[in-house]
């Protein structure tokens, strides 16, 4: 990664006085508070409150069919909480790439964001560092219907710029190949993804994910078989989700729906707070192979409702409600639990929001936890 991340440079500052060339910027500041009570994997005095500042710039040159971008990113927390700590993290490459596009096609080749819709598959490339950043090292290529990339994503960043803290990003170190082909409604993908922990603490996993996503106006449906092989056993495991939308009247909707997780089941590229922010974090303590496993979507089912509800141009509210089971052992009951949100617009490239989440735990959590936990979170961001 050095060794292209260098050459990216060179062809940035070469072609930044080029002729015919056209130079932009853009900037980014995001500002969230978060609390967590209680909800840190149940475990004893763990409440958590923090502030995360995360500033992102960057620079766009394009000449032609060719475009180079950069962009630098940041995102120091304080904690809060009684011991005060100040954590000012590592200034990073959150995108450096260069991309060549015409009418039809386009290649994008080094450190760049890869989001497929929806994200249940493919979004997250590093899920350790906290929502800081999500990009992936890669060659992609789209033309037409088709999607394809090559993923290279080490459990360190090989190329920091200040404060190299030897963060950890991945539990190990991933590469992939991931496809997705697009026709009108329809959405077929494949993703084969081996993950190598070079210190064999971790197991060495395989696994090649199949999926089919369809959507229409009012329905969504998303399911994924995973083969899976390991050093020790081979095993398929599942994953899916649907929604149905109904328009009850001009500023009121509701959505019905539901996702299943095998007990097994590793998301590709898909774990991220994609149902909740809360319970990401309870996920961590059902780790005991030497993952961190945040945000590790398994052995998780649930049908949820929700409503959302418009109260003006620029600010709307959404309620939820998800009843979460396991999918082993006998569908034992992991709790209730419910979101309570409001977003804004504020003005042009600002927006912000305020989510209040609350579990009331069940018969699968009732050896760590007996009362209900909360985690609220207010943000703020702007870009220009």
């Amino acid at each position: 990664m050095k060794t292209l991340a260098t050459l990216l440079l060179i062809l940035l500052a070469v072609s930044a006085i080029a002729d015919d060339t056209t130079i932009d910027t853009n900037f980014d500041l995001r500002i969230r508070q978060e609390i967590l009570d209680g909800v840190f994997h149940f475990a004893p005095d763990t409440d958590r409150n923090w502030l995360r500042t995360r500033s992102r710039f960057g620079v766009v040159i394009e000449n032609g069919e060719h475009q180079l971008s950069a962009r630098l990113c940041n995102e120091f927390r304080n904690n809060l909480d009684s011991d005060g700590a100040f954590n000012e993290d590592e200034v990073i490459f959150d995108q450096l790439y260069y991309k060549w596009k015409n009418k039809k096609t386009e290649l994008t080749i080094g450190r760049q964001d890869i989001i497929w819709p929806g994200g249940f598959l493919m979004l997250e490339g590093h899920p350790l560092d906290g929502s800081r950043s999500m990009y992936h090292n890669a060659i992609r290529l789209q033309q037409g219907g088709l999607d394809m990339a090559m993923i290279s994503n080490p459990m360190y960043d090989d190329f920091v710029l200040y404060n190299d803290q030897n963060l950890r990003l991945t539990d190990m170190d991933e590469i992939g190949f991931v496809s997705r082909f697009t026709h009108k409604r329809h959405q077929f993908s494949l993703i084969w993804k081996d993950e190598d922990d070079m210190s064999e603490v971790i197991e060495e996993l395989s696994s090649a994910s199949c999926g089919y996503r369809y959507k229409s106006k009012t329905f969504l449906m998303e399911a994924t078989a995973q083969f899976q092989d390991g050093n020790i056993e081979q095993n398929w495991e599942f994953a899916g989700h649907v929604n149905y939308k109904v328009k009850l009247n001009k500023k009121t909707r509701a959505e019905f729906g539901g996702f299943h997780y095998s007990e097994g089941y590793r998301s590709p590229w898909g774990k991220w707070p994609m149902w909740s922010e809360l319970y990401i974090y309870t996920l961590i303590g059902e780790s005991n192979d030497g993952r961190v496993n945040v945000a590790e979507w398994a052995n998780i089912t649930s049908p949820f409702v929700t409503l959302k509800y418009k109260l003006n141009k620029k600010c709307s509210a959404r309620l939820t409600a998800y009843q979460l089971l396991t999918d082993k052992p006998n569908l034992q009951l992991r709790g209730t639990l419910t979101q309570a949100e409001l977003k804004f617009k504020i003005g042009k490239g600002t927006t912000s929001h305020l989510l209040w989440e609350r579990l009331d735990p069940g018969k699968f959590h009732e050896d760590s936890i007996d009362e209900p936990v909360h985690f609220v979170r207010w943000q703020f961001s702007h870009a220009i």
